[in-house]
Protein backbone atom coordinates (compact mmCIF):
# COMPACT_ATOMS: atom_id res chain seq x y z
CA UNK A 1 0.00 0.00 0.00
CA UNK A 2 0.88 3.66 -0.37
CA UNK A 3 0.16 5.45 2.91
CA UNK A 4 -0.12 9.20 3.47
CA UNK A 5 0.97 9.65 7.10
CA UNK A 6 0.22 13.14 8.45
CA UNK A 7 2.02 14.85 11.33
CA UNK A 8 1.63 18.55 10.61
CA UNK A 9 2.65 20.15 13.91
CA UNK A 10 5.47 17.81 14.92
CA UNK A 11 8.21 16.39 12.75
CA UNK A 12 9.21 12.76 13.31
CA UNK A 13 12.83 13.87 12.93
CA UNK A 14 12.58 16.93 15.17
CA UNK A 15 14.84 17.31 18.17
CA UNK A 16 13.27 15.35 20.99
CA UNK A 17 12.38 17.32 24.08
CA UNK A 18 11.80 20.58 22.24
CA UNK A 19 8.35 22.17 22.03
CA UNK A 20 5.84 19.80 20.41
CA UNK A 21 8.44 17.11 19.67
CA UNK A 22 8.29 14.04 21.85
CA UNK A 23 6.66 10.65 22.09
CA UNK A 24 4.22 11.16 19.24
CA UNK A 25 7.09 11.97 16.87
CA UNK A 26 8.90 8.79 17.89
CA UNK A 27 5.68 6.78 17.53
CA UNK A 28 5.07 8.07 13.97
CA UNK A 29 8.68 7.54 12.90
CA UNK A 30 8.80 3.98 14.24
CA UNK A 31 5.34 3.03 12.96
CA UNK A 32 6.30 4.30 9.51
CA UNK A 33 9.61 2.43 9.65
CA UNK A 34 7.81 -0.78 10.54
CA UNK A 35 5.23 -0.31 7.78
CA UNK A 36 8.06 0.36 5.32
CA UNK A 37 9.88 -2.80 6.39
CA UNK A 38 6.72 -4.75 5.54
CA UNK A 39 6.74 -3.42 1.98
CA UNK A 40 4.36 -0.47 2.29
CA UNK A 41 5.43 2.93 0.95
CA UNK A 42 4.90 5.71 3.44
CA UNK A 43 5.06 9.45 2.85
CA UNK A 44 5.07 11.32 6.17
CA UNK A 45 3.76 14.84 5.60
CA UNK A 46 4.96 17.51 8.03
CA UNK A 47 5.39 21.25 7.88
CA UNK A 48 8.70 22.78 6.98
CA UNK A 49 10.41 24.59 9.83
CA UNK A 50 12.68 26.59 7.56
CA UNK A 51 13.09 27.63 3.94
CA UNK A 52 16.19 25.45 3.81
CA UNK A 53 14.35 22.15 4.21
CA UNK A 54 14.60 19.95 1.16
CA UNK A 55 11.25 18.87 -0.24
CA UNK A 56 11.76 15.23 0.77
CA UNK A 57 14.06 13.24 3.01
CA UNK A 58 14.50 9.47 2.84
CA UNK A 59 14.19 8.03 6.34
CA UNK A 60 14.39 4.30 5.66
CA UNK A 61 13.48 1.92 2.90
CA UNK A 62 10.02 2.84 1.58
CA UNK A 63 9.65 5.77 4.02
CA UNK A 64 10.23 9.41 3.22
CA UNK A 65 9.51 12.64 5.01
CA UNK A 66 7.74 15.25 2.87
CA UNK A 67 8.08 18.85 3.96
CA UNK A 68 5.10 21.05 3.17
CA UNK A 69 6.16 24.61 2.48
CA UNK A 70 3.76 27.57 2.86
CA UNK A 71 3.22 30.71 4.91
CA UNK A 72 2.66 28.62 8.06
CA UNK A 73 6.28 27.52 8.25
CA UNK A 74 8.86 28.43 10.80
CA UNK A 75 8.60 28.55 14.54
CA UNK A 76 4.81 28.83 14.86
CA UNK A 77 3.10 27.38 17.93
CA UNK A 78 0.72 24.56 17.09
CA UNK A 79 -2.17 26.67 18.43
CA UNK A 80 -1.70 29.03 15.47
CA UNK A 81 -1.57 26.40 12.71
CA UNK A 82 -5.31 25.85 12.19
CA UNK A 83 -5.82 28.75 9.70
CA UNK A 84 -2.95 27.37 7.59
CA UNK A 85 -4.47 23.89 7.12
CA UNK A 86 -6.07 24.67 3.72
CA UNK A 87 -2.67 25.79 2.38
CA UNK A 88 -1.01 22.68 3.81
CA UNK A 89 -3.58 20.51 2.08
CA UNK A 90 -2.99 22.30 -1.22
CA UNK A 91 0.76 21.66 -0.85
CA UNK A 92 0.11 18.01 0.03
CA UNK A 93 -2.25 17.52 -2.91
CA UNK A 94 0.15 19.22 -5.34
CA UNK A 95 3.04 17.07 -4.09
CA UNK A 96 1.09 13.83 -4.60
CA UNK A 97 0.08 14.93 -8.12
CA UNK A 98 3.64 15.98 -9.03
CA UNK A 99 4.96 12.58 -7.91
CA UNK A 100 2.18 10.60 -9.57
CA UNK A 101 1.63 9.08 -6.12
CA UNK A 102 -1.77 7.65 -5.37
CA UNK A 103 -2.45 6.64 -1.81
CA UNK A 104 -4.52 3.76 -0.49
CA UNK A 105 -4.86 5.08 3.06
CA UNK A 106 -4.56 8.28 5.08
CA UNK A 107 -3.21 7.96 8.62
CA UNK A 108 -3.19 11.13 10.74
CA UNK A 109 -1.98 11.96 14.23
CA UNK A 110 -3.32 14.61 16.64
CA UNK A 111 -6.34 16.77 15.87
CA UNK A 112 -4.62 19.28 13.55
CA UNK A 113 -3.32 16.48 11.34
CA UNK A 114 -6.71 14.82 11.61
CA UNK A 115 -8.35 17.92 10.18
CA UNK A 116 -5.84 17.83 7.31
CA UNK A 117 -6.52 14.11 6.87
CA UNK A 118 -10.25 14.82 6.64
CA UNK A 119 -9.61 17.20 3.75
CA UNK A 120 -7.53 14.53 2.04
CA UNK A 121 -10.21 11.89 2.66
CA UNK A 122 -12.83 14.08 1.01
CA UNK A 123 -10.65 15.05 -1.95
CA UNK A 124 -9.02 11.66 -2.56
CA UNK A 125 -11.99 9.50 -1.48
CA UNK A 126 -9.85 7.26 0.73
CA UNK A 127 -10.21 5.67 4.15
CA UNK A 128 -8.87 7.77 7.01
CA UNK A 129 -7.31 6.27 10.15
CA UNK A 130 -6.88 8.71 13.02
CA UNK A 131 -5.05 8.62 16.35
CA UNK A 132 -5.75 11.34 18.93
CA UNK A 133 -2.54 10.88 20.97
CA UNK A 134 -4.13 13.19 23.54
CA UNK A 135 -7.81 14.02 23.87
CA UNK A 136 -8.79 17.61 24.58
CA UNK A 137 -11.71 16.82 26.89
CA UNK A 138 -9.59 14.45 28.98
CA UNK A 139 -6.80 17.03 29.12
CA UNK A 140 -9.26 19.69 30.30
CA UNK A 141 -10.48 17.40 33.08
CA UNK A 142 -6.94 16.53 34.20
CA UNK A 143 -5.27 19.95 33.92
CA UNK A 144 -7.13 22.87 35.43
CA UNK A 145 -4.47 25.39 34.38
CA UNK A 146 -4.24 24.32 30.69
CA UNK A 147 -7.57 24.42 28.89
CA UNK A 148 -7.94 23.17 25.33
CA UNK A 149 -9.95 25.33 22.94
CA UNK A 150 -13.55 24.69 21.89
CA UNK A 151 -12.20 24.50 18.31
CA UNK A 152 -10.08 21.48 19.23
CA UNK A 153 -12.89 19.80 21.19
CA UNK A 154 -15.30 20.20 18.24
CA UNK A 155 -12.69 18.99 15.74
CA UNK A 156 -11.96 15.88 17.80
CA UNK A 157 -15.66 15.09 18.00
CA UNK A 158 -16.01 15.45 14.20
CA UNK A 159 -12.97 13.23 13.67
CA UNK A 160 -14.39 10.58 15.98
CA UNK A 161 -17.55 10.52 13.91
CA UNK A 162 -16.05 10.74 10.42
CA UNK A 163 -12.91 8.59 10.35
CA UNK A 164 -13.08 5.00 9.20
CA UNK A 165 -10.87 3.84 12.09
CA UNK A 166 -9.73 5.37 15.37
CA UNK A 167 -6.62 4.16 17.17
CA UNK A 168 -6.00 4.62 20.86
CA UNK A 169 -2.93 3.99 22.93
CA UNK A 170 -4.79 3.35 26.18
CA UNK A 171 -8.02 1.78 27.29
CA UNK A 172 -9.12 5.06 28.91
CA UNK A 173 -8.83 6.86 25.56
CA UNK A 174 -11.08 4.29 23.94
Amino acid sequence: MNIAMISIHSSPVGELGTRDTGGMSVYIRELSRELGSRGHRVDIFTRSNSRGDERTMELTGNVRLVYLHNTGNGDIPKENLYPHLPAYFTAMDEFAASQGRFYNLIHSHYWLSGELGSRARQRWNLPHVFMYHTIGIAKNEACAEEKETPLRIAAEKRLGQSCQRLLTAAEGDR
